[in-house]
């Protein structure tokens, strides 16, 4: 089993859906098939007490590589008077590459297609960060977590359609925009993977070369 590989001690980031910020913990143990024992996580160098109930990402770093779990926290406990959280998964560990978490924040005008059974609805929108395994946007067009997606994305020369799901909608206020999603892609290819972190870096060269002229 994949729980197998995690490890005391094994470094954790958690990201919370509804805020994105993340925070550093580690392995104490696993429980059972679907537990884990892990530190409190620590966020701007203070212990954190992490809501229950909370839908939370969690990436842990194993010498076999990155696990990629869903899951919240069920209770809290302490061990040899150390506070821990047991935190519970919601869905099936999966290995991720390192590639699909290089992000890059940006002001990207872009499509996004979506509809069912034959229909299809295009809808306009802006990215505001995208990375190898998804991007997170702005639009007034109205989807519902779970539904899938298509987006179009114009990379410098690079145009590229590639396949997603809805992992969170959240409303927006005193935005030019009614909502903010987040997507997972779903089924990329490797070399569009490839095409999109390739972008991340070049912008990224652009935006230090930008910084150093200013010096």
């Amino acid at each position: 089993m994949i729980i197998q590989q995690i490890k005391p001690g094994v470094k954790i980031e958690i990201m919370a859906q509804r805020d994105e910020n993340i925070r550093v913990s580690q392995a104490e143990r696993v429980l059972n098939g679907n537990e884990v024992l892990i530190h409190l996580p620590f966020d701007n160098g203070q212990p954190v007490f992490l809501p229950k109930n909370e839908r939370y990402t969690l990436l842990f770093y194993t010498d076999a590589g990155i696990l990629r779990y869903e899951g919240a926290v069920r209770d809290y406990t302490k061990e040899n008077g150390a506070d821990m959280l047991i935190v519970r998964f919601a869905s099936r560990g999966e290995k991720i590459q390192r590639r699909e978490f290089f992000r890059h924040v940006c002001l990207l005008p872009m499509k996004f297609i979506t509809g069912k059974n034959g229909s299809k609805t295009v809808t306009e929108g802006v990215a505001k960060d995208i990375g190898g395994g998804g991007l997170r946007f702005d639009t007034n067009g109205e989807m519902n977590e779970g539904d899938p997606v298509k987006s179009a994305l114009l990379l410098n020369d690079i145009y590229l359609i590639v396949a997603g799901v809805i992992l969170q909608k959240r409303p927006l206020v005193k935005s030019q925009y009614a909502f903010e999603y987040r997507i997972q892609f779903t089924d990329i290819l490797q070399q569009e993977q490839e095409k999109i972190v390739q972008y991340i870096f070049q912008e990224q060269r652009k935006m230090l070369q930008k910084a150093r002229t200013r010096v």
